[in-house]
């Protein structure tokens, strides 16, 4: 073989190749020869520089390498989190060696969330995780190495700001199930207590009311994760119900009470920062796939009239009466899509709805269990419901209240009732299971 370049490609290990002047480049960790290190080659990498790729592999140019050499460099990029597999494959220039590493990059997919690192903003603590997973800014890939990581910046930020406290992580589905995200807290030895909940963004007519809904924070102790969940149940609903369509919270923040603070001392106080908006009143709705109704019977069920507030918790009952009025024509699986159509100038939403139907179903078995056969009889007796015919799906609980009241008895003696609804979609036929059972009865 000359003196021209020999190459070859294989993950993980190094295989003889003929280095042109007598010499052998042996198997991954055993001793070979050194080589003056030519150059360094970086092949799929996307994401990350090629330079910071080598500079963390720490092979540096015009410097003697050995094959050891070359596969710690190896392990140095396995252990910095970056990379789902690192190969590498050797050339010759002259009596020279190029070092090619062929990496391969993980889908950073994974948000980090930071729950309770009150000392410090979220800023300061993405430059921190960046330092140890470059190009760090709000997203991780999955891999446990890289989580890893985040954990130990974390960990030595806490430890540099002298707070004992350990770093931990925990999988969450951080508000939104199409992404995985990672919950990373720090554990104490004494709970974060907050002591007080300000709010940002809040129209003098609404603070009032607002800052009634987020008092039940207070006393406990401190969670982002916590404080969010608290936010959408009690705070967003006082603005929804009162016509501001598009409110939300758009940051939370938290920091421990300055040390002349008595009324909070040793305690968190959390800020909400909120995005108002306008006040809308219902212009009407345009509806679509609504062929078994009139727009004006959807519009009654919907129950809004127009120019009134637009009121969230009415309009989402409104179009679960419009749902159930599908369901009793058989439409069990029935749905509503809907968006607005917003005028901030006449501060109006008009809303647009489409009904999804699905296939009709019709009644096909009632299956009865549990119950002795002449109450089992009585019972299939006063079920109105013939096969065949189209199947009301509100049916079973008008049949079920109708019956209590009917069979007093029997449910006195079986009060634990189980049913269940099977549907098959392509066929169209319902088969209805109620199965009862004594108290206590594991049936």
């Amino acid at each position: 073989m000359t003196r021209a370049a020999a190459t070859l490609t294989l993950l993980g290990c190094l295989v003889s190749v003929d280095a042109g002047a007598g010499g052998r480049i042996g198997p991954a960790g055993q001793t070979s020869r050194p080589y003056t290190l030519y150059r360094v080659n970086v092949a799929g990498a996307r994401r990350i520089p090629a330079a910071a790729v080598v500079r963390i592999a720490g092979l540096k140019v015009n410097t003697q390498v050995t094959t050891l050499d070359v596969e710690r460099a190896r392990q140095r990029l396995i252990d910095s989190g970056l990379f789902s597999s690192i190969g590498y494959r050797f050339s010759m220039a002259g009596y020279s060696l190029i070092v090619t590493f062929d990496v391969e990059e993980p889908q950073w997919d994974a948000r980090v969330l930071l729950d309770n690192f009150v000392w410090f903003t979220d800023d300061e603590l993405t430059r921190t995780i960046a330092r140890e997973l470059p190009t760090f800014a709000g997203y991780a890939p999955s891999l446990p190495r890289s989580l890893q990581l985040v954990t130990r910046a974390l960990q030595g930020h806490l430890d540099g700001a002298g707070i004992k406290g350990t770093v931990s992580y925990v999988a969450s589905s951080g508000g939104d199930s199409t992404v995985s995200a990672y919950r990373f807290r720090v554990d104490l030895p004494t709970p974060l207590i907050v002591c007080a909940v300000e709010l940002e963004g809040v129209s003098p007519l609404s603070a009032d009311g607002a800052r009634d809904r987020v008092q039940s924070v207070v006393g406990q102790d401190y969670s982002r994760e916590f404080v969010a969940r608290a936010m959408d149940v009690n705070l967003l609903p006082f603005f929804l119900e009162r016509g501001f369509a598009k409110a939300g919270v758009t940051a939370i923040r938290a920091r421990p009470a300055a040390t002349n603070d008595a009324a909070c001392s040793g305690k968190v106080r959390v800020t909400v920062a909120v995005h108002e908006g306008f006040a809308y009143a219902f212009a009407g709705a345009r509806w679509s796939g609504h062929e078994e109704f009139q727009s004006s019977d959807l519009d009654n069920r919907l129950g809004l009239m127009p120019g009134a507030l637009l009121n969230m918790r009415l309009f989402d009952a409104g179009l679960q009466a419009v749902r159930d009025a599908y369901s009793r024509k058989g439409y069990i699986a029935a749905r509503t899509a809907h968006t607005f159509s917003f005028d901030n100038e006449a501060r109006s939403a008009a809303a647009v709805i489409t009904i999804v139907r699905g296939p009709q179903a019709r009644m096909g078995l009632l299956e009865i269990a549990g119950l002795p056969d002449e109450a089992s009889a009585r019972l299939r007796e006063s079920w109105s419901l013939a096969q065949g015919a189209v199947y009301d799906g509100i049916y079973m609980r008008d049949f079920l209240k109708a019956a209590r009241d009917a069979f007093p008895a029997v449910f006195r003696e079986f009060p634990n009732v189980s049913v269940q609804v099977g549907f098959r979609g392509e066929a169209g036929i319902v088969t209805v299971s109620l199965t009862f059972a004594r108290q206590g009865s594991d049936s």
